[in-house]
């Protein structure tokens, strides 16, 4: 089973994706500054990297 866990703060929002046969972490990140100038930053699992500025007017934008 694969579970998507969304944490959503004021002006942020971080996500988590976890597959629980093995308790593996598949990807998590942040989307941060939500409202304003947003950055978000992405990390897979087997540890490739994002990290890119976005404009995220709404949370929605963010979780899009």
């Amino acid at each position: 089973m694969i579970i998507l866990v969304v944490n959503a703060g004021s002006s942020s929002l971080k996500y988590q994706l976890i597959d629980m046969n093995d308790e593996s972490v598949i990807a998590k990140g942040n989307c941060d500054r939500i409202g304003i100038d947003g950055h978000i930053s992405h990390k897979t699992g087997d540890g490739r990297k994002f990290e890119a500025d976005c404009d995220f007017p709404t949370h929605t934008e963010a979780f899009q």
